[in-house]
């Protein structure tokens, strides 16, 4: 028969390997597979994850004091540049023509 702080013991051991399990289905998930802003090695993207093949206006911000812009974001993988120059893109409510 298992005492209460073998059955305690237990639990938190469970509850280890399912968070252990969660972090790896997600770090799993490919750099294609990630909507919004991200960087991949010395490159930034936004990845506009659409089903409705929709074009949408991204406001992109830069390093260095060099001036943000407004760009428009296509479905799937845009690259913005080199992720040293990109500080962070977001999508900005609008679509694009």
């Amino acid at each position: 028969m298992l005492t209460p702080g073998k059955r305690a013991l237990i639990g938190s051991i469970a509850a280890v390997f399912a968070v252990l399990a969660i972090g790896a289905e997600g770090s799993a998930k490919s750099e294609a597979e990630q909507c919004g802003f991200w960087e991949g090695g010395p490159s930034a993207f936004y990845t506009h994850c659409t089903s409705d093949g929709s074009h949408i206006q991204i406001r992109v911000e830069r390093e260095n004091g060099l001036p943000g812009y407004n760009d428009c974001a296509y479905p799937n993988r845009n690259y913005l540049g080199f992720a040293s120059q990109i500080k962070f893109a977001w999508y900005t409510g609008r679509s694009c023509p």
